[in-house]
């Protein structure tokens, strides 16, 4: 594998010829993670000092989901029975397997540094997010009581915010909506074919205009140009 920041270009031996199934960084590009046939490796630049490279010890057998966190000083995973693991990628230590079981595909980072997923619970489905600071759970005041159909939340750059994507038991229309996390109040209605292009910005086609496409801001649906 070769990694290139600015004029300078990493080369790792040890990843030659071998299958990248995913691959994602920091948002500095310091941190690299990628997802191999034989498990996570995380490639670390620090601000001084050579590269270096770790394969995370422990990862579960059925790997359902892998994040690295914003900051670069987390990485998580999720399995295939719903169970979390977070390593400290600074220390390199871990895993600390979290005593959370959550839906399947819905682990995620928002921008604090928070872990996001979604529970089955006693009033239905109910997004919350994991304070690895502190050790805690914070339920939000997004739920929903259906237990067909599917549901995802996204995160959008701001704690109090998220997007919404759900369709009923029924397969009906897919709904996306902006919702706030503290009483689940739709906040915006988003065109359903909407594709995230970052924590703020999401890209839509303008009816009627097949070769065009809006950008719009993700927690408003307000257009901020054309493409």
């Amino acid at each position: 594998m070769a990694m290139a920041m600015g004029s300078v270009v990493d080369a790792y031996p040890d990843l030659s010829g071998t299958p990248l199934l995913q691959a994602f960084s920091s948002d500095d590009g310091r941190t690299v993670g990628t997802i191999t046939d034989t498990g996570p490796v995380l490639i670390a630049r620090p601000v001084e000092g050579p590269p270096s490279m770790w394969r995370l010890p422990d990862t579960p057998q059925r790997l359902e989901r892998a994040l690295l966190s914003p900051d670069g000083t987390r990485f998580a995973a999720s399995a295939g029975d719903g169970s979390v693991r977070v390593w400290d990628v600074i220390r390199r230590t871990g895993p600390v397997v979290l005593p959370v079981k959550i839906r399947p595909g819905t682990l995620g980072f928002g921008t604090d540094g928070r872990l996001a997923y979604l529970a089955d619970g006693p009033d239905g489905i109910r997004w919350h997010r994991w304070d690895l600071t502190t050790g805690r759970s914070e339920p939000t005041g997004i739920a929903t009581a259906f237990r067909a159909g599917s549901l995802d939340v996204f995160e959008i750059g701001d704690p109090q915010l998220a997007l919404v994507r759900s369709t009923d038991a029924d397969g009906g229309p897919v709904t996306l909506k902006v919702v706030s996390a503290v009483d689940g109040a739709t906040r915006a209605v988003l065109p359903a074919d909407l594709v995230l292009t970052g924590w703020r910005t999401g890209v839509t086609c303008v009816p009627g205009q097949p070769r065009t496409a809006a950008v719009l801001e993700a927690a408003t649906g307000r257009e901020l140009r054309r493409i």
